[in-house]
């Protein structure tokens, strides 16, 4: 079902310092009720009891992915050094089969001894998937107070320079 149960758009005018209207803000805010969500018999009800009787949807989803952000930087915090490892070893003998084939390297397979018997396929040896996770890990920062955060599309006028009190001699 859909855990939007109500919907309002709380406009306001801006004011300036002369108490002036200058400008209309269009908002939207998007709840679920409590009441409405007990009618499921699905939901969870340790979550329910958690809830306050309207909650604001755009909180908790920013609330979520703040969530989500920390777990992912405690998983990278715990897996950097393994990952590293893992990397350089795969490194180191790429590059020594590079130095016994006229500098080329290609991927690398492994396997188990009881594998090779077996005639199982090697697991191949690359570092796409890790230059992929580098790439997310530079493009994907940790986000903190994700909660206090939003976008807006308000036009912000800009300020006049404040004139200073005294000019200095330089």
């Amino acid at each position: 079902g859909v855990a939007v149960h109500s919907v309002n758009n709380p406009d306001k005018w801006l004011l300036d310092e002369n108490n002036k209207a200058t400008s209309l803000v269009f908002n939207l805010s998007i709840y679920a009720l409590k009441e409405r969500l007990a009618e499921n018999t699905k939901f969870k009800a340790a979550v329910l009891n958690e809830l306050e009787e309207k909650t604001d949807l755009k909180k908790a989803a920013r609330s979520y992915i703040g969530a989500i952000s920390s777990i992912q930087e405690e998983v990278r915090k715990l897996t950097k050094e393994t990952v590293s490892n893992a990397r350089s070893t795969i490194e180191r003998y790429l590059a020594k089969y590079a130095e016994v084939n006229d500098g080329k390297s290609f991927p690398l397979g492994c396997y188990s001894a009881a594998a090779f018997k077996q005639k199982v396929k090697p697991t191949m040896l690359f570092l796409d998937w890790d230059d992929v996770r580098i790439g997310l890990v530079e493009k994907n920062q940790s986000i903190s107070n994700m909660e206090k955060r939003y976008v807006s599309s308000e036009i912000v006028p800009l300020q006049k320079p404040k004139k200073s009190g005294s000019a200095q001699k330089t």
